[in-house]
């Protein structure tokens, strides 16, 4: 078995940077186990607010967006459910561009992979 940890990047920006604390801004997430689709959310709050989304009660993630330079920088959580508890596990840092999808995986692949993209939409 494979263990698998990825994390996609739809792309990035580079402009000024500029402070956008307290905008709004919607996160569009899909959640996947082993590549089916299992939960599609939208969380709504402002820029530098932490998000929480579950998949199944199995794992967690803790999601806070930020801009920087002009891009969506989405630092992440990420918590598996053990013994009663929830985990941390990791900690991956996505930059994109918004209504750029990004994509964290991470599993064993032939066990279970679950897969989450976040789409943050905002004017910035």
């Amino acid at each position: 078995m494979k263990s698998l940890y990825k994390v996609l990047v739809a792309s990035t920006l580079a402009m000024s940077s500029m402070a956008y604390a307290n905008q709004d801004v919607t996160l569009k997430l899909d959640m996947y186990i082993n590549g089916d689709l299992v939960k599609p959310i939208t969380l709504k709050g402002q820029i530098e607010e932490s998000f929480t989304a579950q998949i199944d009660g199995e794992v967690k993630y803790d999601i806070v967006p930020t801009i920087e330079n002009g891009a969506v920088k989405l630092s992440t959580i990420y918590y598996t459910y053990t013994d009663g508890a929830f985990v941390h596990k990791e900690k991956p840092v996505l930059v994109t561009a918004v209504n750029q999808a990004a994509t964290i995986e991470i599993g064993t692949e032939g066990v279970k992979v679950y897969k989450i993209q976040i789409t943050p939409q905002t004017k910035i």
